[in-house]
């Protein structure tokens, strides 16, 4: 895993957009004095892939998600984005998760005079269905090699 230095004025610099991430981690974390009633979260560790920070350095972001798992939560959308779809009454297993890959919104959110990246949602990687041979004029199959 990358070290990285403190800086004042926020974390981790990266332009807002969309970017393909990698699944590093998912582990339990527990917010203490938070301003919800459910305290305990998921933390993810997304690795940017194919971007640089401006010393050089792989770029990792962290973000959270309540650890209730149901259709509406960003957790379920989150395990859809990597390609799971989860199941009502079945456990989903988050290691299942690791070096998964998903297409990342990333903002931009401000507090005490910092700016920090967020993920703003997490996409499927999609595939994109080539184009198919029209049939031969004489009624013949299209076969392609």
């Amino acid at each position: 895993m990358p070290v990285r230095t403190a800086e004042a004025g926020g974390g981790v610099k990266i332009d807002l957009g969309t970017y393909s991430v990698v699944c590093l981690e998912v582990k339990e974390h527990y917010f203490e004095n938070s301003q919800y009633d459910e305290k305990d979260a998921l933390r993810f560790e997304l690795g940017v892939e194919d971007v640089l920070d401006e010393h050089g350095n792989e770029i990792v972001l962290v973000a959270f998600a309540n650890d209730k798992l149901s259709p509406k939560s960003k957790f379920w959308s989150w395990i859809e984005a990597f390609g799971f779809k989860p199941i009502i009454g079945q456990d989903f297993d988050t290691d299942k998760l690791i070096g998964k890959r998903a297409f990342a919104l990333i903002g931009a959110k401000e507090r005490d005079g910092a700016t920090f990246a967020t993920i703003e949602s997490l996409f499927p990687v999609a595939v994109v269905p080539t184009a198919r041979p029209t049939a031969p004029e004489d009624g013949s199959p299209a076969f392609t090699a």
